[in-house]
């Protein structure tokens, strides 16, 4: 059962932060911007893809790991522990990036002091996760 959880959460986790770079960019490029019939049919799209790809992918990713973890008996060791920190990061800036989407298609809050870091933290958090997973060092 192990293999089978690792394979979907691997795809689960590489479909979730590809939407979520897909986001952070889209948010940092149009920051400050006016938006244009394109740029607005793009975050439609966008949000459609966030709302039935990303999403469900991250609590594919949550339920899979979960499995993974149970399986292997990772609960108590320390590296999962500190995993969760990042992962739990990732999920908050998953859900507030959606929330960010809808309000820009709205033309709503614009939140440009933190839409051009979304890339760089989404990155930053994903390293110590994969580092984590793959070294498994405590």
């Amino acid at each position: 059962m192990y293999i089978y959880a690792k394979a979907i959460h691997v795809f689960a986790v590489g479909t979730l932060i590809g939407g979520m770079l897909f986001v952070a960019i889209l948010l940092r490029l149009t920051s400050g911007k006016e938006y244009s019939p394109d740029i607005q049919c793009l975050v439609r799209r966008a949000i459609w893809w966030d709302s039935r790809i990303s999403t469900p992918a991250l609590f594919v990713a949550w339920a899979a790991g979960f499995s993974m973890a149970a399986d292997a008996g990772w609960f108590d060791s320390g590296w999962m522990l500190l995993k969760l920190i990042p992962v739990a990061f990732l999920t908050g800036l998953q859900l507030f990036s959606g929330a960010m989407l809808e309000k820009l298609a709205l033309g709503g809050q614009d939140y440009r002091s933190i839409r051009g870091y979304m890339p760089a933290a989404v990155l930053l958090a994903f390293a110590p996760i994969v580092f984590l997973a793959v070294v498994k060092p405590f």
